[in-house]
């Protein structure tokens, strides 16, 4: 996460040191919840006036050649979708009492942030939701997809319960050979909801293996738990096993999380925390979904 600059913080009543607490607690709160970009890596844009990202979504492509001089054979094959999306804002607003910072700095003591950190958290949440299922409840159509929901994904079905060994470890190992066949050999990223994680802890057979253990050791990668991964459709939950790199996918922050000062009204400083992000998925069939787990 980039560091925070000054933005919009001219008439805030807030000192350097004030500001810095401020800042260090919003960056910090959000860290801990966030789990989309730790698995997409991140692309910075120029600056929050850019409004519209493009990129190219591979469709097919031939093997390589080999030649002794480089020719391009006839039934080459190489296939792109040109796609376009524009970047919105996450914000949250939130309030510090102008007594509180008087209180502060008579104690000597540090300002109190956590009206600040619970906005991190609702901004943090609600991106997560867009890298996971792109549209969201409550938001305007942005015609954007997410990591659960982007067209020519590979899914498979969950083997039953993932409480009840070894299904998890079915479940997973058949995403794993669905993306093989797509020529990702991994390592591989696991993203479950917390109760397919807990369910996941379970032994195999009579011995001192846990399912979830099995898992790691088979992708290679590492395993993120979030409650952003919700059915985007109201259906089943599922779990997303992914090839992670910017050639599959990337998050394009234009603006990465900031606070801003608004305003003083009724006697509190009002200040919004927000960032300006988008998901580009630029190749589906580097992700398979589980569905219909229990």
């Amino acid at each position: 996460m980039e560091p925070l600059q000054l933005v919009g913080r001219a008439q805030a009543p807030l000192i350097e040191e004030e500001w810095k607490q401020l800042d260090e607690a919003v960056v910090k709160a959000a860290r801990r919840v966030l789990v989309g970009r730790k698995v997409l890596p991140l692309y910075h844009l120029a600056d929050v006036g850019v409004m519209e990202v493009q990129w190219d979504e591979l469709t097919e492509m031939s093997p390589a050649t080999v030649s002794m001089y480089g020719e391009t054979p006839a039934e080459d094959i190489i296939r792109y979708t040109r796609k376009s999306l524009i970047v919105p804002i996450i914000h949250k607003d939130f309030r510090i009492h102008w007594r509180d910072i008087i209180a502060s700095r008579r104690k000597g003591t540090p300002l109190d942030t956590a009206n600040a950190e619970s906005a991190a958290l609702q901004v943090a949440q609600l991106e997560d939701e867009l890298i996971l299922t792109g549209e969201y409840a409550g938001s305007p159509k942005l015609g954007i997809e997410g990591l659960a929901t982007a067209t020519g994904r590979n899914t498979v079905a969950s083997v039953g319960a993932w409480a009840t060994s070894p299904n998890a470890v079915n479940s997973a190992k058949a995403a794993m050979e669905e993306l093989v066949a797509d020529n990702f050999y991994g390592p591989y990223d696991l993203i479950l909801q917390p109760s397919a994680f807990l369910d996941a802890h379970t032994f195999i057979g009579t011995t001192a293996v846990m399912q979830i253990d099995k898992i790691k050791e088979l992708m290679g990668g590492k395993v993120y738990v979030t409650p952003a991964l919700k059915a985007a459709d109201g259906g089943t939950d599922s779990a997303l096993l992914l090839q992670s790199g910017a050639e599959n996918a990337d998050l394009c922050a234009a603006q990465d999380l900031k606070t801003f000062y608004i305003q003083l009204r009724d006697m509190n400083h009002f200040f919004k925390v927000y960032e300006a992000v988008v998901p580009r998925i630029k190749r589906p069939q580097a992700i398979c979904e589980v569905t219909g787990i229990t």
